[in-house]
């Protein structure tokens, strides 16, 4: 199967991802791909590091795809992409929700110039895949700081705790130092199989 992106890179990440996981006779699901792009401060043209990882979809997140399909309980209208920063490795769990994740920090607010959580605004659904490439979330580092990673929930209030949880995803391959005035865009991709 070819799996939709818009960039080969992603693309094949993904198909990476999925071969792996059929490998280890796992089924159908639904992921999401992050792909986090940090700029050089001084030219935003020049590309200083990225990171592209899959992620977790707690139960949360989960049970809201299955509310909103099968009950008849009303769609989030927006969502928003948070960053996960600080001096440990975040950690998941299933059971992670907005109100409750031990395992991983929010950025603080006065290390970004936004003041609320971005929106992801996503494209056009096709072949089981929809992302947000053509409006990628942006943020701008007001600090120095530790970038461990990101997460996708309903409410845009920066460190907030109320809303749905939908996904989180952590850089595998160790932290990423940010510095002042650096832009950071992330794409993230939902993508469904069906096998």
């Amino acid at each position: 199967m070819d799996f939709k992106s818009y960039d080969p890179v992603v693309g094949a990440y993904i198909g990476w991802y999925f071969g792996q996981h059929r490998d280890r006779g796992r089924g159908p699901g639904v992921v999401c791909f992050w792909d986090f792009k940090g700029w050089d401060p001084a030219d935003h043209r020049k590309l200083a590091w990225r990171r592209i990882q899959h992620n977790l979809v707690p139960l949360v997140g989960l049970n809201q795809v299955l509310s909103v399909y099968f009950k008849a309980v009303a769609a989030s209208a927006t969502q928003y992409i948070g960053l996960i920063a600080g001096a440990s490795a975040p950690t998941f769990v299933t059971g992670d929700t907005m109100a409750s994740h031990p395992g991983w920090t929010e950025i603080a607010s006065g290390h970004i110039t936004q003041t609320v959580r971005q929106t992801w605004t996503p494209g056009t659904v096709s072949a089981g895949s929809v992302d947000n490439s053509a409006a990628p979330v942006g943020y701008t580092a007001n600090a120095s700081d530790t970038l461990q990673g990101g997460f996708m929930v309903d409410n845009n209030t920066l460190g907030g705790t109320a809303g749905v949880l939908f996904s989180e995803a952590a850089f595998t391959a160790g932290a990423q130092a940010i510095v002042t005035s650096q832009p950071i865009t992330v794409v993230v991709t939902i993508t469904a199989v069906s096998a």
